[in-house]
């Protein structure tokens, strides 16, 4: 006898198909596969962080291109350049 015939344990059916029943602790927690990725999720934020201060400057050395030409050009005049 085995132990399912002895009442130890409940049949089941599945296993005399052959097919393993689902392991409900395999499963991972939808909390700790968010937590998982944080690391990388921060350093997605960094590089989108300073491509948007990247795309800021340049933005805004297009805008005060004048400007700026101006002031360095009388900087460099005024020390005799």
């Amino acid at each position: 006898m085995n132990r399912s015939e002895l009442g130890a344990e409940p049949p089941n059916p599945r296993s005399e198909l052959g097919a393993k029943p689902p392991n409900p602790r395999k499963r991972t927690p939808p909390r700790r596969i968010l937590t998982q990725s944080a690391p990388a999720q921060g350093m997605i934020e960094y590089g989108l962080i300073i491509a948007l201060i990247s795309i800021a400057a340049i933005a805004l050395l297009v805008l005060f291109k004048a400007p700026l030409v101006n002031l360095f050009s009388n900087a460099v005049s005024s020390l005799g350049g």
